[in-house]
């Protein structure tokens, strides 16, 4: 049995799909390879990648997408050519694992014959309804992808990273296809030990735009009482939406610091006690996985897609209520032996989430999907 993953992304970059098919493939005791847009890990044999000239072509692109609506029709080059890439390798495989959805690349692996695999995310009904119930989203009129809904309809396995995502999909009538593997996360501190600090450091990390709740947090923020302010920094790390901008700059407060795009994790987790990340919708949020290895104690949403259970090894807000994040942000705040207690058993939850298990589990699909 010979699997084929297909990435529209860098093989083994850190907070891509990439890693997740190269923690897989390295545990792997079947025959995989990789269709990539750029292998950047050390594994160099059946990672399979176009030319130098195409991954320039397809960052310039990008670029371009960024700057200006109209150059989105680029997309469409770009995305014929790596298509044809792919399709030379579907031939040569039995399994197609799909890290994202093409419809075009499922119809033709399909015609082939081959076993589609899928990965899951939030279904795009479930993102709908939450705007049709009164949350603003990115899209101020978000319309539904019936590419990734087809996508879902025609695959014959679909791996969920969550409860949340299972939930999502499980309500659209596509419970005969869902397995659930939660992600793994690097054991980033070997030996917490939990020190309380003078100031207590919050941080978030992630695209700073609506849907992953910053506004939500500001508001939290700017409506804790002024007497334990002095006491508190908040510290956001992302990339800044142009949407939101002024919105941002609104509600930002003296005691907040934006630190633009950071890849050293280090700097962002290291020296915080709190992370909050009040996302509106995701797969499984690798950030939140990444608070709990460095000891952080987490205030999340469920539709975050993280593990943390209530009060056990974490705080979960409701989805859009800046209330809710206030409340939960003074709890911690006002009660030091929550704060230490959460942060001890969400370390400890991310010591259960190692990417040995996540591959492994993966591994045993494969092994089932063609008995």
């Amino acid at each position: 049995m010979k699997i084929l993953h297909i990435l529209n992304s860098d093989f083994g970059a850190r907070h891509t799909m990439g890693i997740r098919s190269y923690h897989i493939f390295k545990k792997s005791s079947k025959e995989v390879s990789v269709v990539c847009r750029k292998n950047v890990s050390e594994i160099k044999e059946n990672v399979f990648e176009p030319s130098i000239i195409f991954y320039f072509l397809s960052r310039g692109i990008q670029m371009l997408r960024m700057l200006w609506k109209p150059f989105e029709k680029l997309k469409r080059i770009e995305s014929f050519i790596f298509n044809s890439f792919c399709k030379k390798q579907i031939l040569k495989n039995d399994v197609i694992h799909f890290f994202y959805r093409s419809e075009i690349l499922f119809d033709y692996a399909i015609s082939k014959n081959k076993y589609i695999i899928i990965e899951g995310f939030t279904h795009p009904k479930e993102i709908k309804n939450l705007e049709l119930n009164g949350m603003q989203l990115d899209d101020l009129n978000f319309k539904i992808d019936h590419n990734e809904l087809n996508c879902y309809e025609k695959s014959d396995l679909i791996i969920s990273p969550s409860k949340w995502v299972s939930q999502t999909l499980k309500l659209n009538n596509l419970h005969n296809k869902v397995n659930e593997v939660l992600y793994g996360v690097d054991k980033n501190v070997k030996d917490f030990h939990y020190v309380e600090q003078e100031k207590i450091k919050i941080c978030f990390a992630g695209g700073i735009k609506r849907t992953k709740g910053i506004l939500n947090l500001l508001e939290a923020w700017r409506d804790l009482p002024d007497s334990i302010h002095d006491q508190l920094e908040l510290h956001l790390y992302g990339r800044m939406y142009n949407e939101i901008k002024a919105e941002f700059n609104k509600l930002k407060r003296e005691n907040v610091f934006y630190h633009g795009f950071e890849n050293n994790i280090q700097n962002i987790y290291l020296d915080k006690q709190i992370y909050v990340f009040p996302s509106y919708f995701e797969g499984c949020s690798k950030t939140v996985l990444e608070a709990l290895s460095f000891g952080l104690t987490v205030i999340t949403t469920f539709n975050s897609g993280s593990p943390i259970e209530n009060d056990k090894n974490g705080i979960i807000v409701e989805v859009g209520s800046s209330e809710s994040i206030a409340k939960a942000l003074l709890r911690l705040i006002e009660n030091k032996e929550l704060l230490k207690k959460l942060s001890i058993a969400g370390y400890q939850l991310s010591r259960k989430l190692s990417w040995s298990e996540y591959s492994k589990n993966v591994n045993n699909l494969y092994v089932d999907c063609l008995k």
